[in-house]
């Protein structure tokens, strides 16, 4: 079986969950038949106690499949203990109900034979598009970002506007990749931020500002796929897009209060961002027909009020770290 040797190409993969089942089952089938294969599997389990995680690694009983448990609530926090278990060079996270192509390891590795690549982000396709609420979520956005390849740093704010702080310009959780030692420099993924937070969510793009401020580049590498579920009930995605709405403010809010060229760079385009999103002709609302749920805008807004609070109150209850981030592994 063809895999990546121990070294600078090697690829360790970070799977987080909370619960066990079928899709979970068949994601890491699909991870362990990658060409090449990965270096390592880490399964995160991030609630041990009940979910069921343990036995299915026991049951699939593969040797590149490593448990990981991490009893402490957030997705950041499971991605973290991934991250300082991982033995590989590149690590790539994604989510545990995406269905991978046969080749989207090899594709999402594949940049960084670039060494100024820090970063590498793949494209998620819906699973299906059916219902309404289904529709609804790709004239929001969804979660695909183009066919095109592209790299950015922070030098391309000079070519588009509120560059970098469009939310999911440059990808989305769910198929990511970064070089490790990268990744740990700059202090892993913000535990204040992401699901099982106050603040929901945002953790991806701040830690995609984070590596841009570094000096480092990323990379979208579309033919790095995987497909991921849509929820197809209305009260769902309404209850979505609220969350994106929370994460994003607060993750705009964790910039402004934390990073002094991020928040002057915020102040200088308050203006732009508040007509991007509320101007019905923006980039971001211009593909809504005319039955896209005027809730569904409302729910998002509410959700920006609330970010910043939001954020504070993850701040202020945030624990100690709970995994030593290393690099000489």
């Amino acid at each position: 079986m063809p895999t990546w040797e121990s070294g600078p190409a090697a690829v360790s993969v970070v799977v987080t969950a909370c619960a066990a089942g079928e899709r979970l089952t068949a994601l890491l089938a699909a991870i362990c038949a990658q060409r090449p294969a990965p270096l390592e599997i880490l399964m995160v389990d991030n609630r041990p106690a009940t979910s069921g995680v343990a036995e299915l690694v026991r049951r699939l009983d593969r040797p590149e499949v490593r448990y990981v448990p991490q009893p402490r609530k957030g997705l950041s926090r499971a991605r973290n203990a991934g991250l300082a278990a991982a033995r590989a060079a590149v690590v790539a996270f994604t989510d545990d109900d995406v269905e991978p192509a046969d080749d989207w390891l090899a594709q999402l590795a594949a940049p960084f034979a670039d060494p100024s690549v820090a970063c590498v982000t793949g494209m998620i396709v819906p699973v299906r598009v059916r219902t309404p609420a289904e529709r609804w979520f790709q004239q929001f956005g969804g979660y695909a970002k183009g066919e095109r390849m592209r790299r950015f740093t922070l030098e391309s704010a000079v070519r588009e506007g509120l560059y970098p702080y469009r939310a999911g310009r440059f990808g989305s959780g769910a198929n990511l990749a970064f070089r490790r030692e990268t990744l740990i420099a700059v202090g892993g993924f913000e535990e204040t931020l992401g699901a099982g937070t106050r603040a929901g969510g945002g953790e991806d793009l701040d830690i995609f500002l984070t590596v841009l401020r570094a000096g480092h580049t990323l990379v979208y590498q579309p033919a790095a796929r995987v497909a991921h579920p849509s929820h197809p009930e209305y009260r769902q995605l309404r209850r979505q897009l609220f969350g994106y709405g929370v994460g994003l403010s607060a993750t705009m809010t964790k910039r402004f209060l934390t990073c002094a060229p991020d928040r002057r760079a915020m102040l200088r385009s308050a203006d732009a961002a508040a007509r991007y999103l509320l101007s019905g002709g923006s980039p971001k609302n211009r593909g809504r027909e005319a039955d896209y749920p005027k809730t569904l805008i409302a729910a998002e807004l509410a959700g920006v009020l609330l970010g910043p609070p939001a954020y504070l109150w993850s701040r202020a209850s945030r624990p100690w770290r709970c995994v030593a981030l290393r690099a000489d592994r």
